[in-house]
């Protein structure tokens, strides 16, 4: 088994909680995660994503050359939408290095965004123009 080295910035502090992590046995048909859609006509719908869809997912952002194990991508999206999936799981899975925001409105400040872009060199952020 090969290993990835990946690295996390954090810009803030953060409150970490000790836990013991129990392991676990996932397999590729396992449920990754749920996600909600608006559905066709506008009444919510819960989408299930096993592993393997997230594998192939991420996988195809590698062969297009989207990922790199050198990217610094900012973690922006909510985890309400699907791109914060590869925001962290894409970049840590690559090598790369995940950059969090401050949880209080640090993706709404436009001016600290800018800065946390340039003082940690970001080469991947998502943003939408909502």
């Amino acid at each position: 088994m090969t290993h990835t080295l990946c690295n996390l910035i954090i810009t803030d502090s953060f409150t970490i909680f000790n836990h013991i992590i129990k392991s676990i046995s996932v397999t590729f048909g396992n449920i990754a995660y749920i996600i909600f859609t608006s559905g066709a006509i506008g009444i919510p719908k819960a989408v299930i994503i096993s592993h393997s869809y997230l594998l192939l997912y991420l996988q195809s952002s590698v062969e297009v050359d989207a990922l790199r194990t050198t990217d610094r991508a900012i973690q922006l999206s909510s985890c309400t939408w699907d791109v914060h999936i590869y925001e962290i799981f894409g970049i840590l899975l690559m090598g790369g290095t995940v950059i969090l925001l401050r949880s209080e409105q640090g993706n709404r400040n436009m001016d600290y965004l800018s800065q946390v872009i340039e003082i940690h060199q970001a080469t991947y952020v998502c943003i939408v123009p909502t």
